[in-house]
């Protein structure tokens, strides 16, 4: 995943503390192997066929850096991503990435095939359909398709800017050593600058990258996640737990304010006292279902998608339910109530540690495992899905994310960092998984919602 240069975030008023920094050779080796082709279609055809080993030497005006993609029979290693997949000697294709320390670390296994190139986990020559390129050694290429194949080459997953491109040529280039190379020039289309894309190929049959052959020299491993993380992981995928919310009275205890019900068909907030929050609001889902109303003794079928709920103080009473139309088409809970499972961590456990300083800052006694990660991505994701940039704060400098937990059924994320001057963490623990119910709702539900008939 991809790592900041220096040491400062800036993201509406964040500030990520750590200093990472990118890994990798330079190629030095410009032999492609295309003497032969006389025609873009040609060396396609060659490389299609006899090369699964090249560097993509790629320089992005937009983003200054030159990036460096390493492929071979073995890996494949985006520089400037910091991220890349390895193949091992039982055919196990792992992903890594490159950490804040700037080491290598391994993921979990993704597949198991004999091939790197054949596992499409990412894009190579052989994705690209030359039907739409016409003969000869330069060509202009317009096709959507084929444009949008080379930004995946080139290590892109937005395709949004595709719109923008000014044009797109590739040249079959003869270099001073008489040997050729393909040279790919896109130009966009924003603003007065005209930033653009070059892109060359090198080191064809002989890409190599020193760190990530001396991981493998010394028998890298692919990650593989304690059971107790892997348990919890699962339970947050079933969607059905509650996070309870405290605050710190004056002499530091916990006092319980409010909780979080996450189930696969409705969300409810209830407490949060204090804050601007809703007291029990929430959505619920419903798919071929209709409402029952006493007061007429009629039924109303429902159209299927989430339906707002209106606040109502107590959790054991009745709510109102606005059903007049859904507010999301989803049947079941949309994505921003399901943020606990869909955090970006959980791809990324293989880059949590034991981490002292950490540790320490936190001192939490209830928990007897804790890991944390200084990981950019990781701690923003996590930043951003808690909702932490609503907390009021001017000036926030994020220094890691953490999880904790014991031998219970208890599971707390911690995000630590200094919040307007002040070095410090927010928690957010987790209770009940599988077992989480509203009690007001399910009364409700069970008083008004049953199965639509089927006409």
């Amino acid at each position: 995943m991809k790592k900041m240069k220096g040491n400062l975030l800036l993201l509406t008023g964040l500030v990520l503390a750590g200093s990472l920094v990118s890994c990798g050779d330079k190629p030095t080796e410009r032999n492609t192997g295309l003497d032969k082709a006389s025609t873009i279609k040609e060396a396609f055809t060659v490389l299609k066929e006899n090369y699964d080993s090249y560097t993509i030497d790629v320089y992005d005006t937009r983003e200054g850096d030159k990036n460096y993609i390493y492929v071979n029979s073995n890996y494949y290693f985006n520089m400037n991503k910091n991220f890349g997949y390895i193949k091992d000697k039982s055919n196990e294709i792992f992903k890594f990435d490159i950490d804040y320390n700037d080491a290598v670390c391994a993921n979990e296994v993704i597949v198991n095939n004999e091939s790197l190139i054949q596992s499409s986990l990412f894009t190579s020559f052989k994705d690209f359909d030359l039907s739409s390129i016409d003969d000869g050694s330069e060509v202009s290429v317009t096709d959507k398709k084929f444009r949008t194949t080379f930004l995946k080459f080139i290590g892109y997953t937005e395709m949004g800017f595709i719109t923008d491109i000014k044009s797109f040529n590739i040249n079959l280039k003869t270099l001073e050593d008489k040997s050729k190379t393909l040279e790919f020039n896109m130009i966009f289309n924003i603003g007065e600058e005209n930033p653009y894309i070059n892109c060359t190929l090198s080191s064809l049959g002989k890409s190599k990258n020193r760190k990530i052959d001396e991981f493998i020299k010394n028998d890298g491993k692919p990650f593989v996640p304690d059971a107790q993380i892997s348990n919890f992981r699962n339970k947050f995928k079933g969607n059905n737990f509650t996070r309870y919310v405290y605050e710190l009275d004056k002499e530091g205890a916990k006092n319980l304010v409010g909780k979080e019900y996450f189930t696969p068909t409705y969300y409810v907030m209830n407490g949060f006292e204090g804050q601007s929050l809703a007291l029990n609001s929430g959505h619920i889902a419903f798919e071929g279902k209709q409402y029952y109303d006493p007061k007429t003794e009629t039924y109303t079928k429902l159209a299927n998608g989430s339906y707002r709920l209106t606040p109502f103080k107590d959790p054991a009473l009745e709510p109102m339910v606005l059903l007049k139309q859904p507010d999301f088409p989803e049947t079941d809970m949309p994505n921003n109530y399901k943020y606990p499972s869909k955090l970006l961590m959980w791809q990324y456990l293989n880059l949590f540690s034991d981490d002292e300083q950490i540790k320490t800052l936190i001192n939490d006694q209830s928990v007897t495992t804790m890991m944390s990660t200084r990981d950019t991505e990781v701690i923003i994701d996590a930043y951003n899905n808690f909702g932490m940039q609503y907390m009021g704060y001017t000036d926030v400098r994020l220094q890691a994310l953490s999880y904790g937990y014991s031998n219970g059924d208890v599971f707390t994320f911690y995000v630590t960092g200094y919040f307007d001057g002040v070095l410090g963490y927010h928690s957010f623990e987790f209770h009940d998984f599988g077992l989480t119910v509203h009690p007001g709702l399910e009364y409700w539900i069970e008083a008004h919602i049953s199965e639509a008939p089927v006409i």
